[in-house]
């Protein structure tokens, strides 16, 4: 009677383990027992002795591979020479380590300014046996991008080129944050202005800018022009008064700049003055027959307008007060039996506006002649009959 020795297969087990770790303890699988096949019953094996084809450490990189080969085993119950042992071969096998790849908060920039050098993130880190991040001292190849965009605004910050393909000892997780582009900050101050009264509010000073600068590098697409303009806070003559500026910012072709690329301060002035516009205004001349009474006369004429002088367009005089007078003194008045001549004169005051206000012009009156003269008389030597 024979007893013949009973199969038994001992396997090494598959092992992956992260970049970075060291390997961990090999493992085995024995057969399952059955009917003649597997260990005993109440035998039983406590060790398994498994050599590695390669000497794979924490510096090895992911990809790389070792054959697990069973190269001999320790029985607690039972013997050896009563099995048929096979020994099967696994892998170990070294992955992709994880790590987290944050983009970092706060990046901003002035709106028209440089981008930075690089979008900054911070790259999770670990230990041997920890699982993840970054081990052995590395750093991660690579840099960030952002959505493209020059305006004020926020903007994504991508992965771009911080990818596994880079990286290959890695997996590499994302976490993306904003980059905020924000207003540039200038300071527009009105200038002090001094103008003749023209009926409007317009200032012909510019205001500057005196503080901070326009856009005008490689970063907009085309420099940033301003125009500034500045008004007074109203038309009329007056002193300490109010000149508030404006910018008006577009690009060098014309085209619209977004107003929230700019955080513009005014400064207002106080010490504009608009003084009153010189107006000569001319009372019409008249006359009368001795005796008669005097005529009423309300003609009268203005200036011819020029740039600095003469009523304003849309404006007018509609009366004046006309008075006649017999001398340069004005004191005593035309009677209807004042002598015939022609030092008499018709003085203008008191206009009256239709259209604007006096309070806005410096008006100089100009008297009219006015002429009494003879009055027609006639004397007739009475026909006479004597004897």
């Amino acid at each position: 009677f024979g007893i013949t020795a009973r199969p038994l297969e001992i396997t090494a087990n598959n092992i992956n383990r992260y970049y970075g770790d060291s390997n961990p303890a090999f493992t085995y699988t024995l057969q399952t027992s059955g009917t003649g096949v597997g260990l005993a019953s109440v035998e039983s094996i406590s060790d398994v002795a498994i050599s590695a084809s390669a000497a794979l450490t924490n510096t090895s990189n992911a990809g790389s591979t070792a054959v697990l080969t069973p190269t001999g085993q320790t029985f607690s119950a039972g013997k050896a020479s009563n099995y048929s042992i096979t020994y099967k071969t696994g892998t170990l096998t070294v992955d992709r380590r994880p790590v987290t790849v944050t983009a970092n908060d706060n990046q901003t920039k002035v709106y028209g300014e440089n981008n930075p050098s690089s979008y900054t993130y911070t790259a999770s880190t670990g230990t041997d046996g920890s699982h993840s991040g970054l081990v052995n001292g590395n750093s991660l190849t690579g840099s960030l991008t952002r959505v493209a965009g020059e305006d004020v605004g926020s903007y994504a910050i991508n992965q771009g080129s911080v990818t596994n393909d880079a990286n290959t000892n890695y997996s590499i997780t994302y976490v993306g944050k904003n980059f905020g582009i924000t207003a540039r900050p200038i300071t527009v101050t009105a200038q002090t202005n001094t103008k003749v009264y023209d009926g409007n509010k317009n200032s012909a000073v510019t205001p500057t800018i005196t503080s901070g600068s326009l856009a005008n590098n490689s970063n907009v697409s085309l420099a940033d022009v301003v125009t500034l303009t500045q008004t007074y806070d109203n038309k009329n003559a007056g002193t300490g008064k109010t000149l508030t500026p404006l910018a008006v910012i577009k690009k060098s072709d014309n085209t619209t700049v977004a107003t929230s690329n700019y955080a513009i301060t005014y400064v207002n002035d106080t010490t504009g003055e608009i003084t009153a516009r010189p107006l000569t205004i001319t009372a019409a001349d008249g006359s009368k027959v001795y005796g008669e009474a005097n005529p009423t006369i309300t003609g009268f004429s203005v200036t011819a307008a020029t740039a600095n002088t003469g009523l304003v367009s849309g404006e007018n005089v509609s009366s004046v007060t006309n008075t006649l007078y017999t001398d340069s003194n004005h004191t005593v008045a035309v009677g209807s039996h004042t002598d015939v001549g022609s030092a008499y004169k018709v003085t203008p005051s008191a206009a009256v506006f239709g259209s604007g206000s006096s309070s806005n012009y410096n008006i100089t009156y100009v008297d009219g002649t006015f002429g009494i003269t003879a009055r027609p008389l006639e004397i007739t030597a009475n026909n006479i009959n004597r004897y």
